[in-house]
């Protein structure tokens, strides 16, 4: 067994951030740590780990890190037309084409997306002890062992986002992404509005499940070093 070292974390800087993000962070960073602080209170915040453990943790989370560098390599191309031309004249011997070029920013950024989700789940039931580690009932667990800091930070958590990307109930719809609610394809709403896209829009919509998943991970390195995690 070993304690928990921070440095095997690739800490997020908020302050790289923009000023959208940054607003979030604020928002959520005493949030997790409501929710860190409760699951320690009735006893099932883990305080050693295996190892081995913690050598599969790191690829695990390090797909998250080589999908990004990815999807900023191709939502990059479009900051500069010419760039975009000369990459477009360079590799279009290999099929590359505007179209293609696009799609595959779409599946770098919904990759992205669910993962950043999808880790945030992960990394904190894997943090935790005698709690259901099965990522698919996560939302569940939460509610019910920390159900007053959940009530506060579950909603920024966007299951409907994820769940659409991840169940292929989506489509592009008149150049807007369009989320449906089941195989009937009804439109998916949330609060009474459909929920329908612009590209830009999208883009943040991914942004903010990362910065969830970055604050999560600052703040367990920051609680380490302050042995949150040590044995007492």
């Amino acid at each position: 067994m070993s304690k928990f070292d921070p440095k095997r974390f690739k800490v997020a800087n908020p302050d790289a951030l923009g000023e959208k993000e940054k607003q979030l962070w604020v928002k959520l960073e005493p949030l997790v740590q409501d929710l860190f602080n409760e699951l320690k209170a009735a006893g099932k915040i883990e305080s050693v780990f295996v190892p081995a453990d913690m050598a599969l943790l790191d690829p695990t989370l390090r797909k998250l890190d080589e999908f990004s560098i990815v999807h900023n390599v191709f939502i990059h191309l479009s900051d500069s037309e010419s760039d975009f031309k000369e990459f477009l004249a360079t590799n279009s011997k290999f099929g590359f084409t505007k179209v293609n070029i696009v799609s595959t920013y779409i599946i770098a950024a919904i990759t992205v997306a669910v993962l950043s989700t999808e880790l945030f789940k992960l990394l904190l039931l894997f943090m935790t002890k005698k709690i259901d580690p099965r990522v698919a009932n996560f939302s569940r667990t939460m509610a019910q062992e920390a159900p007053k800091a959940w009530k506060n930070l579950g909603p920024f958590v966007d299951f409907p986002f994820r769940n659409a990307l991840s169940h292929g109930t989506y489509a592009i719809v008149n150049k807007k992404i369009r989320l449906f609610e089941n195989a009937k394809l009804e439109t998916l709403e949330t609060d009474g509005k459909m929920e329908e896209m612009k590209l830009s829009d999208f883009m943040m919509r991914i942004k903010d499940q990362n910065v969830l998943y970055q604050v999560l991970v600052n703040v367990i390195a920051e609680k380490a070093e302050k042995g949150f995690f040590q044995l007492s």
